[in-house]
């Protein structure tokens, strides 16, 4: 089982995509890896753990926290600095989680069943060191190819919000914050019946205002992790 959890990170490290995994088909046990632009890798895992006859018992949390992750809306999450091995270090630690935590210790295969790109489509990104604004405006960029994809944008900390951003019409992009059920109030941006906030913005506006929000109402540092995913379209 193991053999398929490290070609799977490194796949979504190539493209700074994404790769979600099923353990022996079971799909709320799940685990996999989201690459943000800078190749910083987040490993994240389902807060359940195997299923017992009828019974299925959460993860355990404690041995959770002792492997280093993180509790956020209905994940665990640890992040893993750019460098050699990052792949591999993150494929043991993910097995780590299977045979303890997430007690599915006589699991047998894991394999990938949702996947999404992290590469602008149809053009070049960015530098990995580039600025926030220059990744963001390059994946709006693209909808003068392709105008049915979305950008998922997220700084991967459990604290932050998320940022969905459509062209709604040609011309015109939506900018929705996704806010977890956390209160939050941003000028400009109404409240819909969830509790998200949503906005439209002309299209060449998009990215620059999708990093304002970022950075001034969600708190995300310029040297934090982005993480861009493209879904729907070409991407």
């Amino acid at each position: 089982m193991w053999e398929s959890i490290e070609p799977a990170l490194e796949a979504a490290l190539d493209t700074r995509g994404s790769r979600t995994l099923t353990v022996d088909g079971d799909r709320e046990l799940w685990v996999g890896g989201v690459a943000a632009v800078d190749g910083t890798l987040e490993i994240r895992t389902c807060d359940v753990g195997a299923r017992r006859r009828l019974r299925r018992r959460p993860a355990d949390a404690e041995a959770m926290r002792a492997l280093g992750f993180t509790h956020a809306e209905d994940a665990w999450r640890q992040s893993l600095q750019p460098g050699a091995r990052v792949a591999g270090r993150g494929a043991a630690l993910v097995a780590q989680a299977i045979t303890g935590p997430l007690r599915a210790g006589s699991a047998s295969r894991a394999d990938v069943v949702f996947e999404e790109t992290g590469l602008v489509p149809g053009g070049s990104p960015p530098p990995p060191d580039a600025a926030h604004r220059e990744h963001l405006r390059a994946a709006v960029g693209a909808w003068d190819r392709d105008r049915s994809y979305r950008v998922n944008v997220d700084a991967g900390r459990p604290a932050h919000a998320r940022l969905h951003l459509s062209c709604e019409r040609p011309g015109v992009a939506g900018i929705t914050i996704v806010a977890f059920g956390r209160p939050l109030e941003v000028p400009g941006f109404e409240s819909d019946e969830l509790g998200d906030l949503w906005r439209e913005v002309p299209v060449e506006e998009a990215a620059d205002t999708a990093d304002h929000v970022l950075h001034h109402a969600l708190g995300v540092a310029e040297h934090d992790p982005l993480f861009l995913q493209f879904s729907g379209g070409a991407a």
